[in-house]
């Protein structure tokens, strides 16, 4: 019986650290990619033959739903739902988030870097075993992505690229004394997911245009499968400055040790690129 109880004291933290995990990392992760290789595209779609260097902050305003198992048997299935203020009520620390692409004729190259910490109290059923605690998570991964314009003309452009993106994932559990001494669990967690992307530009006038983005990754190297597409509209305010605004869904599954996550993400975004 006190196996049983311990058990149950301790999961229901683990799980909203893992929670936790998905809405970070796939808030401000993987959003930054996505975003780097939309802000490629210009509003026009005519060829460009020199080098140029695009940076973009941006703003996605995304909701989390999805679920989680684990091999626990008395809690073997959880429901994961948040909205976006609960993960930036929760940032703790320095963040740090930056993404640009360099584009030479037909040919780019896409990078990006995040690293970020989020910290929040946990609870623990009917508080005897532990008297509730702290749960701290720490990610820090990139992106690269190489880039190929495959058909373009004076309306319409498409892109292609392949890369892998890094992962790397550190999680603190600290429970506090009760019935049974205080603890800490310290998982982690690293891989490298391979990724494919496709992206179609369709120019609607002399200063705006619509874009696609997709990609998919994973493949079972690292997550078992992660796939997303974006929408946006595009105004050319300048030669070096685009606004954006548009509709984005990401989806993740990853599985590992009896642990499996099927979340997804969708929101609007808005964002600006500036272009040298």
């Amino acid at each position: 019986m006190l196996a049983t109880e311990r058990e149950n004291a301790i999961v229901p933290a683990q799980i909203r650290l893992i929670a936790a995990s998905c809405v970070v990392a796939l808030h401000l992760l993987t959003g930054t990619a996505a975003f780097a290789e939309e802000a490629a595209s210009t509003t026009g779609t005519a060829p460009q033959n020199g080098l140029s260097f695009t940076v973009t902050p941006y703003l996605w305003i995304a909701g989390i739903s999805g679920t989680v198992s684990t091999p626990f048997s008395r809690v073997p299935e959880r429901s994961v739902e948040a909205n976006f203020g609960d993960t930036l009520s929760n940032l703790s620390g320095f963040a740090f988030m930056g993404s640009a692409e360099m584009r030479y004729g037909r040919f780019g190259l896409l990078a990006d870097v995040l690293t970020l910490t989020v910290e929040s109290d946990v609870s623990t059923p009917r508080d005897r075993l532990f008297l509730g605690g702290k749960g701290r998570f720490s990610t820090t991964s990139g992106t690269v992505l190489g880039t190929w314009r495959a058909w373009e003309d004076g309306s319409n452009a498409l892109d292609l690229g392949a890369g892998f993106r890094p992962w790397s994932v550190n999680t603190r559990l600290s429970l506090n004394e009760g019935l049974l001494a205080a603890r800490t669990l310290k998982p982690s967690a690293s891989w490298i997911d391979p990724v494919l992307a496709l992206r179609y530009t369709r120019r609607l006038g002399t200063s705006w245009s619509a874009s696609v983005y997709g990609d998919v990754g994973g493949f079972g190297a690292g997550s078992d499968l992660t796939w997303q597409l974006l929408g946006t509209i595009n105004y050319q305010v300048s030669d070096s400055i685009s606004l954006r605004a548009g509709y984005r869904h990401m989806q993740l599954e990853h599985r590992k040790q009896g642990t499996d996550v099927d979340v997804g993400l969708s929101g609007p975004l808005v964002a600006v690129s500036f272009r040298f």
